[in-house]
């Protein structure tokens, strides 16, 4: 397989893992774009940004081990952990705020 296949087929499926937390998550049109502002998540060659910032909320999608209905909530409540500031919108910050938040996850911290 050449290079720009291997790359089209991740690129592809990014997406499809995208598309499982966006319905995970419940996510709405404007949640959407705060968690991507440089948008083009559907363009053949995505922004740089989008594409990083993507692939960090799949990983923390991946490690939240909350139920459905508990995680909706738990993505939208206010925590003194996070400065009472909610999941959603740490992982809306800068990309140094993104990476903060998987660290959180990673050790367990944040849910």
């Amino acid at each position: 397989m050449k290079h720009d296949d291997l790359a089209a087929l991740e690129l592809r499926s990014m997406r499809s893992a995208w598309k499982a937390l966006e319905r995970r998550w419940d996510l709405s049109p404007s949640e959407r774009r705060a968690l991507l502002p440089a948008g083009g998540v559907d363009e053949e060659s995505p922004p740089r940004d989008t594409e990083a910032r993507m692939r960090i909320l799949i990983e923390v999608g991946y490690r939240i081990g909350l139920a459905e209905m508990l995680l909706q909530d738990w993505l939208r409540t206010s925590t003194p952990t996070l400065g009472w500031l909610t999941p959603l919108d740490v992982m809306s910050g800068t990309m140094s705020e993104l990476r903060a938040m998987r660290r959180l996850v990673e050790m367990g911290l944040a849910s």
